[in-house]
């Protein structure tokens, strides 16, 4: 009981920082403990007391346009969303949530702790979805530009093991600034049921989005 405990504890905060967010949909990149809080009360269930759980603090991508099969000139609707996390202890998320902060107050909070760069992202190809792992970052001050690498990754679900990723490709995406807005460029490799070979990418970032405050 008290595993289900701690995993309903994360999910609440997990959700009070989806919300804060402003993007519902980046849930998808949110580690599956959320996803399974049907079965957090079963005696199965099992979170170690020490185990670190990840919560999101900032949108740090989210972009929408096409992937080009080079050899057949088709092309397939692409969406990538890639979020901040943090690793947090479960005393530390139950702490946060019964001392009464707004989202906004516990994300300000977690942002301001010194922690390693860690993102969760996912991957919209037409009709299908991937989980993006392994993601690392490389900026260039001297020319805005900033790659992101990953893994890409299908992930199986089952409720007793809860998840197994396979390996379904790879995404390497360069945005840089062009003409006031922000653009990606770069290829993405696939080798799955659905998808095989490589595709160029063409992407528009998008602005974060803006989040009512006070209910307006």
């Amino acid at each position: 009981m008290r595993s289900g405990k701690r995993k309903i504890i994360y999910a609440a905060v997990v959700a009070m920082l989806v919300l804060s967010l402003g993007l519902l949909g980046i849930c998808a990149a949110i580690p599956l403990q959320v996803q399974y809080l049907n079965v957090a009360t079963s005696d199965t269930a099992d979170l170690p007391p020490d185990a670190e759980l990840e919560a999101p603090i900032a949108l740090f991508h989210q972009s929408t346009g096409f992937a080009l099969d080079r050899t057949s000139g088709e092309f397939h609707l692409l969406r990538v969303h890639i979020v901040q996390v943090r690793s947090v202890q479960p005393a530390e998320m139950r702490e946060l949530l019964e001392s009464e902060k707004t989202a906004a107050e516990i994300k300000e909070e977690l942002m301001a702790q010194e922690s390693e760069q860690l993102y969760k992202g996912y991957l919209r190809l037409d009709n299908h979805n991937y989980r993006l792992e392994n993601i690392s970052v490389n900026a260039s001050e001297m020319d805005g530009e900033r790659t992101i690498s990953a893994s890409v990754m299908y992930p199986t679900l089952d409720p007793e093991t809860v998840e197994t990723l396979t390996m379904a490709g790879g995404l390497i995406v360069t945005t840089k600034d062009y003409d006031g807005g922000r653009i990606g460029e770069g290829s993405l490799t696939m080798d799955d049921e659905s998808y095989h070979g490589t595709y160029r990418t063409l992407l528009l970032v998008l602005p974060p989005p803006s989040v009512p405050q006070n209910g307006q």
